[in-house]
């Protein structure tokens, strides 16, 4: 069984019944031929698609089915181009250092076994002293 035959074709089947046409063999070759060359989850998803989209029960076009198909086809390749990581070798920050990979891996940790870590302690700049009435001058 071909992939269109097992993915799309099959389902309509149990949908839609039998199509009436005089010659079966050349109605599903038709629908080969149309989609020859997809992906497997691009059929998958292209006959999830015609399902949803379907108001009665009839068949649908080849035509409406390559459609499906392609508009799926283009919204996975738009998610993998979204969520796929680029330039990580040139990102803008600084590569983490052991002791802050391990001391992300006890927060981590941590936070498994419920338990709060306390921020390490850190100095205030002028600045930031300033801002919080905590300079001595002024």
């Amino acid at each position: 069984m071909s992939d269109v035959q097992d993915l799309m074709l099959s389902r309509f089947l149990t949908l839609y019944g039998e199509p009436k046409t005089d010659s079966l063999e050349a109605f599903f070759d038709e629908y080969e031929r149309a989609l020859r060359g997809m992906a497997r989850d691009v059929l998958s998803a292209g006959a999830d698609r015609v399902i949803k989209a379907q108001e009665f029960r009839s068949w649908p076009t080849p035509g409406e089915c390559v459609k499906a198909c392609n508009v799926e086809a283009e919204r996975m390749a738009i998610d993998r181009e979204r969520f796929t990581p680029k330039n990580l070798d040139r990102a803008p920050w600084p590569t983490p250092s052991e002791e802050s990979k391990k001391r992300v891996r006890e927060m981590v940790e941590a936070a498994k076994r419920g338990m709060m870590v306390e921020a390490p302690p850190r100095t205030l700049t002028e600045r930031s002293k300033r801002m919080t009435g905590e300079s001595s001058g002024g």
